[in-house]
């Protein structure tokens, strides 16, 4: 519903907010610490979408544009910290990874050292331009797994607007005033699925509750930081987002995540890093993909997970699928070609461009084997290719049920992989009987029945934060206490008024039970002791 309505008042209002803006466009501030190209991909379009609309944006991030866009501006972080990446052990191939050790592992690796890129002289330039020159009227960052960016918008007194990459995230509902409501919607550790039962449930409160303790606890560096560089008192690492975020734009998509309620400060734009901007392949890699017009092609991008950096096994069994589906070719998106073992199959081609959206809307296209990252299941579905996907852990997999649930993808577990798992999973795929390109196409026509573009809808609302100000969104539930806002107080005296109700009447009852069967004892033992002293005198009577 919110979704819609969103939606609605974005498409009606979006003219009127330029006229009422004004000629000029705002100076935007955009910060983007983390090595993570899906996520930056979502966050980057924005930002261009934005220089586009006649913003000027500075881009902090380690994803410089490769061509010149007018107004946007960037400020490259390139090799300053390692690329993030599925945080993978040998014995992750055999073992179950579940989604809270993968949640530590990533705080461990590389939420600090995400945090102390503040101290490099980049930032540090920023620091001394915000006390001397304060020239932005915004800042634009992304919020997910490190909170230690967003005081910036203190320090430079300009309001906030966050970016969530993916679903929200467990802790980030309660300090943008929305209650997780955990009987219909499943944690970020949970692998319920809605409707839930008891257990499910139980289980989601469980899940809920180890989600906090495991952000709290891991990620308390990040407070370090915070009051490091912004000398603040910050108790938590969620704390920042009650205090400092205006607006929050969310890539929620309800087709794959399930619909919900969100506040007046969180706003939905599903898909914002699909654009089509018709980028050009290299010529040798487009004219491989308009060859395969016979058989068709499978494109193959494990991203974070790596290909190249997989054990030799999973390697040799990929190699071995490839030669069983010719002649049905794969594309397989490879950073480092060099180090792949020996034997590679001559119906494959390695690339390592990133424009993945011009391979997947190609004509030719058979199927998407991907890791199940949110961003790149998004963007399947939008080109309506049908996936498998192939999660390393449960936070991964957790996206893979999703998407199998929708009957346009089967899911290969990495520890379950074997050459007869995938061989016979592409088989089904691309069987051009069965309902996986039908139920993909279905998706895709629902997934693009959008009422406005969604750097359009994210424009105007971060237009009307500038325009109205820092908490003109702010929902009255984030300064409401958590006792308060849930209504423990009001439960507590019900409860106690309930209980005197039940009790007085109960007591009375009973006391007046037990006084009636004590009286009535009492009377038997009195008339008996009568009878018996009536019988004595009787007695003597008759003697005398």
């Amino acid at each position: 519903m919110a979704l819609s309505i969103n939606n609605v008042m974005a498409s009606l209002l979006v003219m009127t907010v330029f006229l009422t803006i004004g000629s000029d466009g705002l100076r935007i501030l955009g910060l983007f610490p983390r090595n993570e190209r899906n996520h930056f991909a979502v966050c980057g379009e924005l930002m261009r979408g934005l220089a586009e609309r006649g913003h000027y944006v500075d881009v902090y991030s380690h994803f410089p544009l490769e061509e010149y866009v007018a107004n946007y501006t960037d400020i490259s972080l390139k090799g300053t910290l390692p690329e993030e990446k599925t945080v993978f052990l040998p014995d992750d191939l055999y073992e179950r990874v579940t989604k809270e050790e993968q949640l530590k592992r990533w705080l461990r690796t590389y939420g600090k050292s995400v945090c102390e890129l503040m101290s490099s002289t980049l930032f540090q330039s920023l620091f001394d331009n915000a006390v001397h020159d304060p020239q932005y009227d915004l800042i634009i960052t992304e919020i997910s797994l490190v909170n230690c960016y967003l005081p910036w918008g203190r320090n430079l007194r300009v309001p906030v607007v966050g970016v969530v990459t993916t679903p929200l995230l467990d802790w980030q509902f309660i300090p943008l005033g929305m209650p997780m409501n955990l009987a219909t919607t499943p944690s970020m550790l949970s692998f319920a699925s809605r409707p839930m039962n008891f257990w499910d449930r139980l289980n989601n409160v469980y899940n809920y509750i180890n989600s906090h303790l495991i952000f709290s606890g891991v990620a308390s560096n990040q407070v370090c930081s915070m009051k490091k560089y912004f000398l603040e008192d910050i108790d938590s690492p969620a704390a920042p987002l009650n205090r400092d975020v205006s607006l929050v734009l969310v890539n929620h998509e309800p087709i794959i995540s399930g619909l919900q309620t969100f506040g007046p400060n969180v706003v939905p734009v599903p898909g914002l890093q699909i654009n089509d901007r018709k980028d050009k392949l290299p010529e040798l890699v487009q004219q491989w993909l308009d060859r395969s017009s016979k058989h068709g092609f499978v494109f193959v991008s494990l991203t974070s997970t790596k290909f190249e950096e997989q054990p030799t096994i999973v390697l040799e069994n990929f190699y071995e699928v490839f030669r069983m589906l010719a002649p049905v070719r794969f594309l397989v998106q490879v950073d480092n070609p060099e180090v792949l073992p020996a034997g590679m199959p001559l119906n494959v081609m390695l690339h390592s461009s990133f424009q993945n959206q011009q391979i997947l809307k190609h004509r030719h296209i058979k199927a998407f084997i991907t890791n199940g990252e949110y961003q790149q299941v998004q963007t399947a579905i939008y080109h309506g290719v049908p996936m498998i996907t192939m999660p390393l852990n449960d936070d991964l997999g957790m996206m893979a049920l999703s998407t199998n649930k929708l009957n346009s993808s089967i899911c290969v577990p990495f520890r379950h992989f074997t050459v007869f798992e995938l061989s016979y999973s592409l088989y089904a795929l691309l069987d051009t009987q069965a309902s996986y390109k039908q139920e993909a196409k279905k998706l895709q026509e629902k997934i693009n029945f959008k009422i406005a573009n969604p750097v359009d809808t994210a424009n105007f609302w971060i237009e009307y934060i500038h325009k109205f100000g820092k908490d003109s969104l702010r929902s009255p539930e984030i300064d409401v206490a958590w006792w308060k806002s849930s209504l423990v107080d009001v439960v507590i005296l019900a409860g106690v008024i309930l209980t005197l109700v039940l009790i007085v009447p109960t007591l009375y009852l009973v006391f007046s039970i037990i006084k009636m069967l004590t009286y009535d004892q009492i009377f038997k033992r009195k008339k008996a002791d009568t009878y018996l002293v009536m019988n004595v005198r009787h007695n003597r009577n008759k003697r005398d």
